[in-house]
């Protein structure tokens, strides 16, 4: 993708005139970093807040310039190479912190922020299961924070867990979300449940750690030999993640649910919806801020209820819809190469 879009650069750029060419931004201009915007706190006893994102309008915020803090200047730290996102770096940069490194030696630097997939948790010390619980997981200092509460990402983040969560209130859960269950460990139960329900039942095998559409299977109901194919897929992924050095973890566990055969459509696509909720406290009562925007997804073909192996269908997936369209991206770079021999 890279090389693709290196290469339609390369054509844009040598359509210009020279006088086109100058007028672009120069990538050697000095660098100012952005201030770091500070809210103040309702309550005149408390420090003011980092504020992340423009300010709403009407809120007064306080811009101080990052070496007008000196050592001050708010840090993070990303602690797992896997979540070593752009968007994470982008907006901690337009936020005003600095970011330090997550070697060794800069474990006792006191950085803000820690960004990871879990929280660091230390050996257990003696004491209360309450008194354990909370000192396993504290960090160096009372302002530090972590992006995820510790255990969240094994009940909440994976779907076997967040499966069993719900199955425990279920009379509360079962109006929105489909009979659920975990394979293998309930395989008993996954038998007997696709085996006895009609053949026009469909049902859908997802790696209880995957994302990004990878790994995902569809079934009908009615016979036993249903669970053996999908046991047959499921093999052979683990075989082909060996095969290229790859860990095949995210193939061992797998969620089973009864698929929406109805699904509410638009312009005869499937889609879902993105919202984001940001949880700040699991104690006596929960407290979460939802974003004011999210985003919809739609798969990339028209929605056909008898194909169940058509992915383009059936997932909603950016990173799966995105392949159907790399051979017109192929031919658009290919003809840019061509327009510029040409000139």
């Amino acid at each position: 993708m890279f090389y693709r879009r290196s290469r339609l650069l390369n054509s844009v750029t040598a359509s210009l005139t020279s006088t086109e060419f100058a007028a672009l931004p120069s990538l050697e201009a000095p660098y100012t970093p952005p201030p770091v915007l500070l809210k103040p706190s309702v309550d005149s006893r408390q420090r003011p807040t980092i504020l992340f994102g423009p300010a709403p309008e009407g809120t007064s915020v306080i811009p101080v310039p990052p070496e007008g803090l000196g050592s001050g200047q708010p840090l993070y730290k990303i602690s797992s190479p896997t979540c070593d996102y752009v968007s994470v770096r982008l907006t901690m940069l337009k936020a005003g912190f600095k970011r330090i490194g997550a070697s060794p030696r800069n474990d006792e630097l006191p950085a803000n922020l820690i960004w990871g997939k879990s929280a660091p948790i230390k050996a257990p010390p003696t004491g209360s299961p309450k008194e354990r619980s909370y000192l396993n997981t504290k960090l160096a200092h009372p302002y530090q924070k972590f992006n995820h509460f510790p255990s969240s990402h094994a009940n909440l983040g994976c779907k076997a867990g967040l499966a069993l969560n719900l199955s425990r209130c279920h009379d509360k859960t079962k109006h929105f979300n489909p009979t659920t269950l975990v394979y293998p460990s309930q395989k008993d139960k996954i038998n007997e449940l696709i085996a006895g329900s009609p053949r026009h039942h469909r049902f859908i095998w997802k790696p209880a750690r995957g994302s990004c559409g990878r790994g995902i299977m569809i079934c009908d109901g009615g016979s036993i030999e249903a669970v053996q194919r999908m046991e047959q897929g499921i093999a052979q992924k683990i075989k082909e993640a060996e095969a290229a050095n790859v860990s095949p973890l995210m193939y061992r566990h797998y969620v089973v649910q009864k698929y929406i055969d109805d699904p509410l459509l638009i312009d005869n696509k499937k889609f879902d919806l993105r919202l984001y909720v940001v949880v700040t406290s699991f104690g006596q009562s929960i407290v979460a801020y939802r974003h004011q925007k999210g985003f919809a997804r739609f798969a990339a073909s028209d929605y056909n209820e008898a194909s169940i192996g058509e992915k383009y269908s059936h997932l909603t997936n950016f990173s799966i819809g995105r392949r159907i369209f790399e051979p017109s991206l192929e031919l658009l770079a290919a003809q840019s190469d061509a327009a510029a021999v040409e000139a």
